[in-house]
Parts: structure tokens; C-alpha cells; sequence
């Protein structure tokens, strides 16, 4: 869950530096703490892979060179999977962790892409 907080404040940032609204001092700043190290787990591979579709392909290409750069995500495999395949594997990380999770079909009709979801049941 901490991955996906990560990416959407950086989504934010970034829109907000793209419309003047804050400096780029900003963006530069989460870039750096991503860059330590949490976006090349295999978790955080997951679910960038996942989400990148809601964002812009000049943002993907920003994001993937500036915290990836000469490492790929095709090297680990990650870019490479069906959606299914994604989910498969971030349900299979996180229920190692121990939680419990389930899937469900969202469809990105604008760009045709059907994406599986993978959300955490708590039953406690």
C-alpha cells in the first residue's frame, strides 16, 4: 500500500509542476527517495507495471528512465507480463507477507486494456 502512496503523490507532483503550480524542487525530491531503492523491489516492480496505464506514455518513459534508467523493467520480467500475470504476482507477494487477497476486472476502454485489480479482504 505504501508503493501505490508513493505513486500517487509523485502523479500529483508532477501534474502540479507541469501546470507551474509548484518547483520542480519538488518532484525532484520524491524522485530521490523512490530512487533509494523501493521501486526496484519486486513489489514495487508489480505495481508500477500495474498502474503506469493510468498515466501518460511521456510520463512512463519520464518516470521508467528516472528511477530505473539503464535497468529495465523488461530485464526483470516485469513489463512483459499480461495483467493477469501482474496481479497473480502481487497477490502472490502479498499473501507471503501474510494478507489475503482477492481480484477483480477493471477496463481502460481508451486504451484498450483490461487490468485485473488485487485488493486485501480483511475478515478479522
Amino acid at each position: 500500500m505504501a508503493i501505490l502512496t508513493y505513486l500517487v503523490d509523485l502523479f500529483d507532483v508532477y501534474d502540479k509542476v507541469a501546470a507551474g503550480l509548484v518547483d520542480s524542487s519538488h518532484l525532484e525530491s520524491r524522485l530521490n527517495t523512490l530512487r533509494l531503492g523501493v521501486m526496484k523491489t519486486a513489489n514495487a516492480k508489480v505495481v508500477w507495471s500495474y498502474w503506469k496505464h493510468n498515466r501518460s506514455q511521456e510520463f512512463i518513459d519520464w518516470f521508467e528512465e528516472a528511477i530505473y534508467g539503464e535497468e529495465t523493467l523488461q530485464s526483470s520480467g516485469a513489463t512483459s507480463l499480461s495483467p493477469k500475470e501482474i496481479a497473480a504476482q502481487g497477490i502472490k507477494l502479498n499473501n507471503a507477507q501474510g494478507g489475503s487477497w482477492t481480484t477483480f476486472t477493471r477496463s481502460f476502454e481508451h486504451r484498450n486494456v483490461s487490468q485485473e485489480f488485487f485488493v486485501q479482504r480483511n475478515y478479522d
